[in-house]
């Protein structure tokens, strides 16, 4: 087992070193979303893809829906009872993490959604104001020529 990872870091040295990348990166927990080489930008039609995902598929069952006949299904079924109660929680757990970031998501959704309403609502405001403006300006440039 030591050996391989010895291996395996060996080629991850190997392929930081042809990618011209530093060999001692940072930490995981110390690196942030901003420091990222590539982010792909906002695309809504992706991010709404996203959202459904998330909705979609948020529970993560208990049941594994063992249905063999005979002697394997007996023991599997045996032993996913024996495993249960050390399963259960972790299901419980993954169950109450997913519903959180289905909540997040869902909120950052409806910012999205609202703060695009906002803009929609101010560029309108903007073209408004511009064409009182140009109304304004072309009244002025007209008393000025009567004078």
């Amino acid at each position: 087992m030591e050996r391989d990872m010895n291996i395996l870091k060996e080629q991850v040295e190997e392929s930081f070193r042809k990618r011209n990348l530093p060999e001692e990166l940072a930490p995981f927990d110390t690196v942030s979303i901003h420091s990222a080489r590539t982010v792909e930008p906002y695309d809504e039609e992706v991010f709404g893809d996203y959202i459904q995902d998330v909705n979609g598929y948020c529970t993560v069952s208990d049941d594994l829906g063992v249905r063999h006949p005979g002697l394997k299904g007996v023991m599997k079924r045996l032993m996913i009872k024996l495993v249960r109660f050390y399963v259960l929680p972790i299901v419980e757990k993954q169950n109450l993490y997913n519903a959180t970031v289905k909540g997040a998501m869902n909120q950052f959704d409806a910012y999205v959604a609202y703060n695009e309403a906002r803009m929609e609502y101010y560029e309108k405001q903007i073209e408004r104001l511009e064409n009182e403006l140009s109304v304004l300006q072309g009244k002025n440039k007209t008393e000025r020529q009567s004078l």
